[in-house]
């Protein structure tokens, strides 16, 4: 059985149960109003590199090294923000797509029109080159 069953955050995931889901990464016990947080280290600074800018990074970097009023609480808060922000236009999309579900089977339809077209055009190349009668498909 795999050790990582239930450690990955959904990306269609949102509001509240993306909120408390992202609560629930896993931190260090340092005490921010005393101590400064160790991005190198943290698990929510690793997951916010991967949405956010050079900018965006300099600022959180600041907030865990010189603001003793930036918690991790903030720092999930700030992820969550910037999930949002990324995956958005496409849990917007998704809802469009669950809502009219003719429309998915049309783009399916039209897909595999296309698709269908290329693989006869290959077949017809295949069985000339190995000298095989070609024949309407």
């Amino acid at each position: 059985m795999s050790k990582s069953y239930g450690n990955t955050v959904p990306i269609f995931l949102e509001g509240k149960k993306l909120k408390k889901l992202l609560g629930k990464i896993v931190t260090d016990s340092t005490d921010y109003t005393k101590d400064p947080l160790n991005f190198e280290t943290c698990n929510v600074y690793d997951l916010y590199k991967l949405f956010a800018s050079a900018e965006d990074l300099e600022t959180m970097r600041k907030n865990y090294t010189d603001n003793l009023e930036y918690g991790y609480g903030h720092a999930k808060l700030a992820l969550k923000d910037k999930m949002d922000e990324a995956f958005g236009p496409a849990r917007e999309k998704r809802k469009e797509f669950l809502a009219h579900p003719e429309k998915v089977e049309a783009i399916l339809q039209d897909g595999a029109a296309r698709a269908r077209k290329v693989a006869q055009q290959t077949l017809r190349e295949v069985r000339q080159a190995c000298g095989i009668p070609v024949s309407k498909l």
